[in-house]
């Protein structure tokens, strides 16, 4: 996460570096060499915010959960508020990040249905002919290796320094790899199979290959549905710039609503009570900002990996 005292989502990048320096010669003049040009990408951020309606009843009801008697304090309801709203946005903006980052797309609709903010980039993506829920036939570590070739002359590394990620039952699928002329093989070698991420992940190691990290990230719909921000079947490679500069980033903008006008998020609590009858106490939190994306190309996205 990052600020910047802007309106825009705004970002530059060099074009690629290319040549091979010449040769001059004793005495001779050094040839010039042109500048590399730069690209400026710009998008618009979202504007999000929500609030929660202490009333009168709560207020004059309040109680520590699992009792029913003495009352709580004001100040730990509206924490508990706090708690839900904060929780909220964190989960919006988890899904805006492994929705760009993994399908090339997000979008945001508001409670009518109608889409306020959406954007895209072009992703590289890599699909296994066999996917790992094959157990007996899938390649998983050939498939490694052929993602690691995707990014070259990127100033990507794709070694044992980068990651990738699934959830938990993507995981299970390549655990369960019993193919004996891929990762199978190599699971079963020696007196203690590779049964856990763990040490699958130091056979990779070995093969210097990107390690698997688990992401279980999700939110629970109004309806009560659990869904996963990283669907079953996919995972991401997310692979490491030469220079060591970060990929990318979720940027706050300017916020009119924040203390001095600040590009963080707002967090307000509003007692109406003081002009109104009957009084309420109004929890508010929200942000302006969205995802930034500086060097697309350390990111591969893996698909097909379930049947």
């Amino acid at each position: 996460f990052e600020g910047a005292n802007e309106t825009l989502l705004r970002w530059e990048q060099e074009d690629d570096y290319v040549g091979l320096q010449q040769i001059r010669g004793y005495g001779g003049a050094p040839p010039r060499v042109a500048r590399v040009g730069i690209k400026e990408y710009i998008a618009k951020p979202g504007v999000y915010g929500e609030y929660i309606m202490l009333d009168e009843e709560e207020l004059t009801n309040r109680r520590a959960m699992g009792s029913y008697g003495a009352p709580i304090q004001i100040s730990d309801i509206v924490a508990r508020a706090h708690a839900q709203l904060l929780t909220r946005r964190i989960a919006r903006q988890e899904k805006i990040i492994a929705d760009l980052l993994v399908n090339g797309t997000f979008s945001v609709a508001d409670i009518n249905g109608k889409t306020l903010i959406s954007d895209s980039f072009t992703p590289q993506t890599f699909t296994a002919s066999v996917p790992w829920s094959t157990a007996a036939t899938s390649t998983p570590i050939a498939d490694l290796r052929a993602c690691q070739l995707i990014p070259v002359g990127q100033s990507v590394r794709v070694d044992a320094t980068s990651e990738v990620w699934m959830n938990r039952v993507t995981a299970n699928y390549l655990l369960s790899n019993t193919n004996a002329n891929d990762l199978g093989g190599r699971r079963l070698y020696g007196l203690s199979p590779a049964n856990s991420i763990e040490a699958i992940n130091m056979i990779l190691q070995g093969e210097d290959l990107p390690q698997i990290r688990i992401y279980e990230g999700g939110y629970k719909a109004d309806n009560g549905t659990w869904t996963r921000f990283l669907a079953t079947g996919k995972a991401l490679l997310v692979g490491r710039r030469t220079s060591g500069a970060k990929i990318g980033g979720y940027r706050y903008t300017r916020n009119i609503n924040s203390p001095n006008a600040a590009p963080v998020p707002y967090v307000r609590v509003i007692d109406k009570g003081e002009e109104n009858i009957p009084g309420v106490i109004e929890v508010h939190d929200g942000h302006n900002g969205g995802p930034v994306l500086y060097f697309p190309g350390a990111l591969v996205t893996l698909a097909n990996l379930a049947a």
